[in-house]
């Protein structure tokens, strides 16, 4: 992957970090009521109810791809529930810092505070959201960029790729004898992923990250 296609990728991702120590949470009633309607936004699995957090001026950028941005980016977020028992940290940016990726995206208002919310969505898993906002008065929006136009064509591109990466994948799987077939599901079974990936490889000669994906569909739901 090229730099340049990484740094899409992150901006894809980023919103789905991992998450660290428990965070603190001491802020204004009026802090905490925003940080309430955007968990509680986030909950309801709706763009529409992500858009009416949205500073007035970055409604736009919300409408400009959203397939490959701004929707994708709401549909991962709200992919876990956030229970009552999250966490939340606010921090100001500093004046002088420019704004994330900004070699990538467009700002129409500049972001002031991030937003990082915590939760455990299971038992031995936990994830951190990260927003940006932008505070006015006492005014709190949720800010996000617009992805300029060589941002979305490469975009675009990645995600014809990865589309035309899946097929593959497929065909392969369906095609796979199934003498081999059997032996990789027994070692998955045994909790030998990677070598299921590795013998797959050296049979096959496909590349390895075309093996773990192969060996990924066969794997147990």
């Amino acid at each position: 992957m090229t730099r340049r296609r990484l740094a899409i990728a992150l901006a894809l991702a980023l919103l789905a970090a991992p998450s660290g120590p428990a965070l603190a949470q001491a802020q204004d009633p009026e802090t905490r009521a925003f940080v309430e309607r955007v968990v509680a936004a986030i909950n309801s699995k709706s763009v529409d109810a992500r858009k009416a957090l949205l500073h007035p001026k970055a409604v736009r950028c919300a409408g400009i791809a959203p397939e490959l941005f701004y929707g994708l980016m709401v549909s991962r977020q709200s992919r876990d529930t956030i229970p009552p028992e999250y966490t939340w940290k606010l921090d100001a940016i500093p004046a002088g810092e420019p704004p994330m990726l900004a070699d990538r995206f467009d700002y129409p208002v500049r972001p002031t505070h991030m937003l990082q919310l915590t939760f455990t969505p299971a038992p031995s898993s936990s994830r951190t959201i990260v927003l940006q906002l932008v505070h006015e008065g006492k005014r709190w929006s949720e800010i996000v960029p617009c992805p300029k136009p060589a941002t979305v064509t490469e975009a675009r591109q990645m995600q014809q790729a990865q589309a035309k990466r899946a097929e593959h994948v497929q065909a392969l799987v369906a095609g796979m004898p199934p003498d081999l077939k059997a032996q990789l599901v027994e070692m998955l079974r045994a909790g030998r992923r990677l070598d299921a990936a590795k013998h797959y490889q050296a049979t096959t000669g496909e590349d390895m990250t075309t093996s773990v994906e192969v060996v990924e569909q066969l794997a147990p739901r």
